[in-house]
C-alpha cells in the first residue's frame, strides 16, 4: 500500500478550494445573469410621452380636433 505523504494532502487541499471558488463564482455569476435579464425585460420599451397620448385619445375619438389642437398647444408641441 503506498504512503501518503504531506505533498497529497496539499494538492487535495487546494482542489477542494478551487471546486468551492468555481462553484461559488457560477452560482453568483448565474444569479447576476438571471436579475439582469429580468431586469432589461421589464424595462418598458418605449415610454409614452404626453404627445403620445394625446394622438391616442384623439384616434380613439375621445376628445375632438379642437381639443386635440387646444391641448397640443398646451404641452408645448
Amino acid at each position: 500500500m503506498p504512503r501518503f505523504g504531506s505533498n497529497w494532502s496539499v494538492l487535495v487541499v487546494a482542489l477542494i478550494w478551487i471546486f468551492w471558488t468555481l462553484l461559488v463564482f457560477v452560482v453568483g455569476w448565474a444569479m447576476s445573469y438571471q436579475l439582469g435579464r429580468q431586469h432589461r425585460e421589464s424595462k418598458p420599451h418605449h415610454i409614452e410621452t404626453a404627445l403620445d397620448i394625446l394622438q391616442q385619445r384623439y384616434a380613439k375619438g375621445e376628445i375632438t380636433r379642437e381639443q386635440f389642437e387646444q391641448m397640443k398647444r398646451d404641452i408645448g408641441h
